[in-house]
């Protein structure tokens, strides 16, 4: 099983993630090669988001945001299938 990949799918609180996912960012044993960051709408807090995870996550990390919007889940099966 390849276990390279972390997908976090979360709403953004407040123009952030909120509080329960930043203490599991925090408590991860390991790293990981690419976090997929899903949340329901694309909005201004997906940036401050991005900093977020970029701050609790090794440097080396890709990190991608997507936009999942109800029904139409084509953005994230094409970024998965990467």
């Amino acid at each position: 099983m390849d276990t390279s990949m972390l997908i976090l799918v979360s709403p953004i609180w407040y123009a952030d993630l909120p509080r329960p996912v930043v203490t599991f960012l925090k408590q991860l044993q390991r790293s990981y090669q690419r976090v997929v960051f899903i949340s329901d709408k694309f909005m201004v807090g997906f940036g401050t988001c991005g900093r977020t995870l970029r701050k609790y996550l090794p440097a080396t990390t890709i990190i991608e945001k997507v936009a999942a919007s109800r029904g139409n889940f084509s953005p994230i099966m094409a970024t998965l299938g990467k």
